[in-house]
């Protein structure tokens, strides 16, 4: 879900993007809440969700604890929706100067900010929940064992609790290959892994 939400605001971050990109809007643009606006969407909002999404996912695997999945998801999509409400109006803001503390009473500026003020009280306490989430998680003994995922990489394979580096042991990979040459487990061999043999 991380994945399609970074990939929908860095599309309207770059979409917008190529729209100050061009000198005659830029002109109008530069220096407007529309700047704001786009810098959020490509900066704060991609950044954010591609952090939520890796921490979500390799959350078991730092501290070998499960987060409640129901939490989680309940404050991914208040966080997607809550940054939307917060920073799509910005692009209609495009008469609003930036770096302005207060405003005259505007028909057209105090609708859209304070659809921007509701979409920041949605948006924060939804961060603040997901980092609870992570805390109480951490907290509980609800052991995550070593694949919830039951992912096929080799990272989940293996225990990286800082012993395993002195040990001889390595994980087997499992060849997905079709090919009948094509050996169904392969030992890793330490000295070729490393690089160690000249």
């Amino acid at each position: 879900m991380t994945l399609y939400s970074f990939i929908f605001l860095f599309s309207i971050g770059g979409l917008t993007g190529l729209i100050i990109g061009s000198l005659a809007p830029n002109l109008h643009l530069h220096g407007t809440y529309f700047i704001v606006g786009h810098f959020h969407y490509v900066m704060a909002g991609t950044t954010l969700f591609a952090l939520l999404g890796g921490l979500y996912y390799w959350w078991p695997k730092i501290t070998k604890r499960l987060y409640n999945e129901k939490l989680a998801i309940f404050t991914f999509f208040f966080s997607f929706l809550g940054f939307n409400v917060l920073y799509f109006p910005y692009f209609f803001l495009i008469d609003m100067p930036r770096r302005i503390s207060s405003y005259a009473a505007s028909p057209e500026w105090g609708g859209l900010n304070f659809m921007a003020t509701v979409g920041a009280f949605v948006f924060g306490p939804a961060v603040l929940l997901t980092i609870i989430n992570l805390i109480l998680s951490y907290r509980k003994n609800a052991q995550s064992g070593p694949n919830p995922w039951g992912a096929k990489e080799m990272e989940w394979t293996g225990d990286y609790s800082g012993q395993a580096a002195a040990s001889d042991s390595h994980p087997a990979a499992e060849s997905s290959s079709t090919n009948a040459n094509a050996d169904s487990s392969v030992a890793i061999d330490k000295s070729k892994a490393l690089n160690l043999e000249a």
